[in-house]
């Protein structure tokens, strides 16, 4: 946890409003294989000052993302996500700008497994999206928000049109406190959802009767303690 918090502090430090201007739109299409991992993100070590994501990676810090969450007002869980930042990379990982709403999209696919290195501080809001389509704005969206002095649910729901679909949110885990360096672990299988996070089990086989084929995001918004600090080391993926 001590290299993420460092990293994130530095970030405080060394970004600049030039970097959150820039513009960058890439292909994101990739050919996977059901047998053999793709390789989309490996750092070992970066850069001291902020930079954007080179473009031979295939990820995309998204420039236009926002949704109303299912709980309008709500001072910590999901109230809405309106992106202001980007991803950046410094220090080994792949980070938000600090105190900022940012999302990375990863490529589209239907079935896939995805698993990485993920570093999670402190309190805050994020989210991943998945069988996501940015055009429409819709998909399903699972968050967590961590308190303060306790953990909180994660939950689940569906997004149509930058809006919950009425009735669609469920809680997956009751209260689970999750913060440190480790891995992550996540499939989607025959529209089943299973997901790991630094050994902690969020989703075991959970059925998605609506999942359609579309991008995965990794996000942060903002309740009342702002964005979760995180960060991305490395991330790789079947998909089929």
């Amino acid at each position: 946890m001590r290299s993420i918090a460092l990293c994130l502090s530095l970030v405080v430090i060394g970004v600049t409003s030039p970097l959150a201007a820039q513009k960058i739109e890439k292909n994101l299409d990739v050919e996977f294989s059901e047998t053999k991992w793709t390789t989309l993100l490996l750092l070992r070590r970066g850069p001291v000052q902020p930079q954007p994501i080179p473009a031979k990676v295939p990820l995309r810090s998204m420039t236009k993302l926002e949704f109303e969450g299912p709980n309008p007002g709500h001072p910590h869980l999901l109230s809405k996500c309106e992106v202001d930042g980007r991803f950046v990379m410094q220090n080994g990982y792949l980070i938000p700008e600090p105190k900022k709403s940012a999302a990375l999209q990863l490529p589209s696919c239907d079935s896939f497994q995805l698993e990485g290195k993920i570093g999670l501080d402190g309190e805050g809001g994020w989210f991943l999206l998945f069988g996501w389509d940015p055009e429409n704005t819709s998909g399903y969206c699972l968050y967590n928000t961590q308190l303060r002095t306790q953990g909180s649910p994660w939950r689940l729901c569906r997004i149509e049109n930058a809006k919950m679909v009425a009735g669609s949110e469920v809680e997956l885990v009751e209260e689970e406190k999750v913060n440190g360096v480790g891995g992550i672990q996540m499939e989607v299988v025959e529209r089943e959802l299973s997901l790991k996070i630094l050994n902690h089990t969020i989703a075991d086989h959970y059925a998605l009767k609506d999942y359609q084929p579309g991008a995965i995001v990794f996000g942060t918004y903002k309740p009342r303690y702002g964005p979760k600090k995180m960060g991305l080391q490395s991330l790789r993926m079947k998909a089929w």
